[in-house]
């Protein structure tokens, strides 16, 4: 029989989860965050912090506490949560995707780089991680790692040729012969 503490943990990431969603859908990182939405994720965070068991101290549970922090601007704290994913499960994705989105807006783009290319090397196929490390690579001068990286993104998928158009972080690089043909949409 099912005890009544583990489905509660379990509602609860649910909950968690769910909130995490619906608030990256209404978030945009040059405004600030409505009240509404600060109280939610200081909810989730707190609901979080109730479990038992193992579900507190499980992976998933680490990465959303992250994820809400992330969105709480609360970048440090939030940093300190995608390191313990990242430490227990490097196959993670979202937690590296983390780690270099805090550390990029705390300033520390080498952090954020260091973190992509750790991150690619436990997931060398995944497109996501190469994408935001050419932003990255973009915004640091890199041209020709950037270009690289985002090259692999596209032929992984194509969803990220077109995306680069209002990818702001490419602006450095957006001249480059190289990032031009790139992006080339092709017919």
């Amino acid at each position: 029989m099912t005890e009544p503490h583990l489905i509660r943990d379990a509602f609860v990431l649910k909950e968690a989860a769910g909130a995490i969603e619906l608030v990256e859908g209404l978030l945009r990182p040059e405004q600030p965050s409505p009240a509404a939405v600060e109280r939610l994720l200081e909810r989730v965070v707190a609901r979080l912090q109730s479990l038992g068991e193992p579900a507190k101290s499980a992976v998933f549970t680490h990465l959303l506490r992250g994820e809400a922090l992330r969105a709480l601007g609360r970048l440090t704290e939030s940093i300190d949560w995608f390191r313990k994913v990242t430490e227990r499960d490097r196959g993670v994705v979202a937690a590296w995707v983390g780690l270099g989105w805090c550390h990029t807006r705390t300033g520390r783009l080498d952090l954020a780089i260091e973190n992509l290319r750790d991150g690619l090397a436990a997931n060398p196929e995944d497109p996501l991680l190469h994408y935001n490390l050419a932003c990255y690579l973009s915004l640091s001068g890199d041209a020709a790692a950037a270009v690289e990286h985002l090259s692999r993104a596209i032929s992984r998928e194509g969803r990220y040729r077109t995306m680069t158009a209002g990818e702001r972080d490419f602006d450095p690089i957006r001249g480059d012969p190289r990032f031009v043909e790139a992006t080339r949409v092709t017919s």
